[in-house]
């Protein structure tokens, strides 16, 4: 585990001037960055005419409580209190978006496309704790709690879903880390369509991913302990 402070980033300003300029910008390696990293993750964007220069957060017009958690972290992380939102009617969506070539800079470590989705190699060893932060924001985009009666009978898992192979495989990894195993699995679809990837938590381990996520799960179901494909001890 390598829990770091800080983290530092190459800013350029001006990219294709002669003489663009060329500063470092120090940011916190929080909880709350690790919370927006996960809201970046599975809902945002970087974007700009000439340059990246725009960061872009997404989601329902419905998803008040997600909305005003990303403008406070904005704030807390950055100090960006100028956060705006933007109406796209259509989908009933609200977009929040920050003008800062620094922020735009800072999340493209973190991919660009959702095919494109990554947990840079430094964030892959930090602090676990940090790590169910930036878990439980991704659930909040990309995730669902699946519920639903089959002829097989009841069933129930937390499962998020990504077009980037790579972050699924890394997500699986983390929640390996704060000893949650999970399946993963790859659904085909139609072309131009990405094949899309699954992240999924079942039986007894569903109590502690709901914890983290803040939905309650009962250690049983119909008066028994849940089972589960997977056995984690402190060793394997």
């Amino acid at each position: 585990i390598v829990s770091n402070l800080t983290r530092k980033y190459e800013i350029t300003h001006g990219a294709g001037r002669h003489k663009p300029k060329v500063y470092q910008r120090e940011v916190p390696l929080s909880k709350d960055f690790f919370r927006l990293i996960g809201y970046y993750l599975a809902e945002g964007s970087v974007s700009g005419n000439e340059g990246d220069h725009y960061v872009n957060f997404s989601f329902n017009e419905n998803e008040r409580v997600f909305i005003e958690d990303v403008k406070q972290l904005l704030k807390n992380v950055f100090g960006y209190t100028k956060a705006i939102e933007t109406q796209t009617p259509k989908n009933h969506g609200t977009n929040v978006v920050v003008s800062s070539v620094d922020l735009a800079q800072v999340f493209k470590e973190f991919g660009k496309g959702s095919e494109n989705k990554v947990i840079p190699h430094w964030a892959m060893l930090e602090d676990p704790e940090k790590q169910k932060q930036l878990l439980s924001t991704l659930f909040r985009g990309d995730g669902n709690f699946y519920s639903k009666q089959h002829k097989s009978g009841y069933k129930e898992s937390f499962r998020i879903s990504t077009t980037s192979e790579k972050m699924a495989r890394q997500a699986r990894e983390i929640l390996l880390r704060v000893k949650i195993p999970a399946f993963l699995n790859r659904q085909k679809r139609a072309s131009p369509r990405k094949p899309m990837y699954t992240v999924g938590v079942t039986g007894e381990y569903m109590s502690r991913f709901g914890e983290m996520v803040g939905i309650p799960v009962s250690n049983k179901m119909n008066g028994k302990k849940r089972a589960s494909m997977f056995y984690i001890d402190d060793d394997f």
